[in-house]
């Protein structure tokens, strides 16, 4: 009888961050490594891929080590490592604030311009108000509601005159709602 001996390798890897370059490397692929590059464990590493999902990105903390942060604000400046968060600039962030309220207004007021063009429509044309196949709405599009016009008995001219307004309300709302 022989002995024979089975010796098995274990390999094993090591995870590094680097905060200069924001990027992950492994020992047993990079063989180069950033001079910053500070080891992570496995369970850090897997914890914060599995946060980038979650809209969050990795950030270097004050020491190099990655944490999660949430996704830049559209109004933050920088990420700041000593409170680990984004560095809001508050002029950008009111600014931020009066567009989005500007164009709910604008929203808003192009629903108003809607309806009233539906109402005098339906007011010129009472099978539009009454008849539910022919009905017009503020979901329909525009060939739908065209289409429902000339069904309707709507005269062509007030097809293009109606149809050519509800298209430039309806596009204006979807551009705002981008």
């Amino acid at each position: 009888m022989s002995n024979t001996t089975t010796e098995t390798t274990i390999k094993t890897r090591i995870i590094y961050y680097s905060a200069s370059t924001g990027g992950f490397y492994f020992s047993d692929i990079n063989a180069n490594m950033p001079d910053d590059a500070v080891v992570v464990s496995e369970d850090t590493y897997n914890t914060l891929q599995s946060q980038l999902t979650a809209n969050h990105e990795i950030h270097p903390d004050t020491n190099g080590n990655p944490i999660s942060a949430p996704t830049k604000p559209a109004y933050a400046k920088s990420w700041d490592a000593a409170t680990a968060s984004w560095t809001i600039d508050t002029d950008a962030k009111a600014a931020a604030e009066a567009a989005a309220t500007a164009k709910a207004t604008q929203i808003a007021a192009l629903q108003t311009s809607l309806a009233t063009v539906l109402a005098q429509l339906q007011t010129a044309y009472p099978a539009l108000a009454t008849d539910g196949t022919y009905a017009i709405s503020s979901s329909d599009t525009i060939a739908s509601a065209a289409a429902k016009m000339i069904s309707a008995g709507v005269s062509w001219g007030d097809v293009t005159t109606y149809g050519g307004r509800l298209k430039l309300i309806y596009d204006a709302i979807a551009e705002l709602k981008g």
